[in-house]
Parts: C-alpha cells; structure tokens; sequence
C-alpha cells in the first residue's frame, strides 16, 4: 500500500507522467488559435488549409536576422530553466536547436539568433520547417501528413483544424508503458519535440526576471507579469518588448547602440536580485 502512494516507486513516477499529459492537453488545446489567427488560415476552397508560404516566412526572417556581434551579446545574457537552473541564453538555444533540429544551425543562422528571431516572429515560426523527423518510422509522419520524403516537419503539422493534437490519444499508451518499445519510443521523442519548440514560441521560456528577494529564488517572463510586484521588476518588466523593437529596427539600420544598452540593463537587473543563482564574474 505505501508503494501506491511513494512519490519515489514507479507509480509515482507513472502518475507524474500521466498529470504531464494531461496538462500537455489543456495547454496545446488552445494552439488552434495563435496558428490560424495569425496565419490566416481559410477553408474556403475544397476543405483545405492554405498555409502561408515557406519560401515568403523565411525571406522574411532572413530580412530581420540579426548580427552574429550582436547574438552573441545576448547569448551571454541569462535564463532560468524549469528545473530552476540558470544558464546562458546560448546554452539553452543551443539545446533547443539541437534538440528540434538535430542542427547548430538553422537557414544560415545560429542558435542565438534564431532564437531571438522565435521571440521576435512566433507566429511565423509556427510554419517554419525545423522539427526533425527520424526515418524509419512513418506512423507519426501519416498521422500528422507529412509526406514521407519530408525531412523536416512544421509545429503545425502536429494539429488539425480544430486545434486538436494529433498525437494525443498515442501518447497515453507511450507514457503509461513501463518499457515502451520503439514505436512509442518515437511518439514521446517527437512530443518533447514540440513541446519544446512550443514553449520556445510562447514567450513563457524567457524567464529572465529574478523577482527581487524571492525566497525561492525564482525567475519569471515578462508575460507573467501582469500586476505590480511593488519592486524594482515593475520598472524593468516592460525591457523585453522594448528589446524586441529596438533589434527588429537595428536589424535594419544596423546600429546596435539602443538594443545593447537594454541588453547591459537587464544584466546588471540580474547581478543584483539574481546573484544567489548565477556563478561569480570570475567563475
């Protein structure tokens, strides 16, 4: 009986899965939206969705690249995981496009930079071709209808019209099994996948906010501050969506000047309420 209820035996392992799935549900459920709001989606003609043209989105992405100098300067900046980990914002998209991608780079750019180009333009990214699909298996590639000689796959592939996901229902078997075999295997390999790329694209993962005299010591978003803290993160909050517009308009006249400057007033925010989490200067 004391196994049943043993966070640490194998049920309860088993059960944080489940809970995980549950809550990968009710948060991809509402994806629908931010995908066809912002792309335009129609079914007007034959019942097929007309997505926005690859070839045009990274044109466009291409356009508002930013400099490698410039990347690097906000590689160095630093992020708080889930897990609580502080780290590079280099270590943590390289990871991530490591981990989506199976590459360092992406059309030309790297990590860095494509990772301020996902927090730029999300919505684009939504249809942007990067989520490896292994070979061998093309059960998930029929699920989602993604032609078997396509090597890369788009976020939204993973939905239908309604928004629903369409590995849902394959996934509980996956995450129930004690030992899955291969074919689950490549379900929940693809899952991280795209939960992974959708938490990049939702804003939530730039946890780069200590809040000032946290007895967690926890980091937030600048989307999970809505009401006012009553400390110094109520006049930094806003930095985030200041730095996106200075770096869209830098990208195009190349004078980094105002982007740089934001980028040395949120480091010096984080040395001074997030020192208990981030290694020394000199370490």
């Amino acid at each position: 009986m004391a196994i049943l209820f043993d966070k640490n035996t194998r049920f309860g392992e088993l059960k944080r899965k489940i809970n995980k799935i549950n809550e990968k549900k009710a948060t991809l459920s509402v994806i629908a939206f931010l995908l066809f709001s912002f792309t335009g989606y129609s079914q007007n003609h034959q019942h097929e969705n007309k997505a926005p043209d690859t070839k045009e989105i990274l044109n466009l992405i291409a356009k508002y690249k930013v400099s490698e100098a410039h990347s690097e300067e906000f590689g160095k900046m630093v992020i708080q995981d889930l897990g609580g980990r502080t780290k590079p914002i280099n270590t943590f998209s390289s990871e991530l496009l490591r981990k989506v991608s199976k590459s360092d780079t992406y059309e030309g750019m790297n990590s860095d930079q494509v990772f301020i180009s996902m927090t730029q333009f999300p919505q684009y990214w939504y249809n942007v071709p990067i989520i490896y699909m292994k070979r061998g298996n093309d059960s998930i590639r029929k699920i989602a209808g993604i032609p078997s000689n396509v090597k890369y796959a788009s976020l939204i592939n993973f939905f239908d019209a309604e928004g629903n996901y369409k590995l849902a229902s394959y996934l509980d078997e996956a995450y129930r099994a004690a030992v899955p075999n291969s074919f689950q295997k490549d379900f929940i390999e693809t899952d991280k996948k795209v939960n992974l790329l959708y938490d990049a694209l939702s804003g939530k993962i730039m946890r780069v906010y200590p809040i000032p005299n946290d007895t967690n010591n926890k980091w937030v978003s600048y989307l999970e501050v809505s009401d006012s803290t009553k400390t110094a993160l109520d006049t930094i909050k806003n930095l985030i969506p200041f730095y996106l517009d200075a770096v869209s308009k830098a990208s195009q006249n190349n004078n980094y000047k105002l982007a740089n400057s934001i980028l040395v007033g949120l480091k010096n925010y984080q040395k001074k309420y997030g020192k208990e989490t981030m290694i020394s200067d000199e370490k």
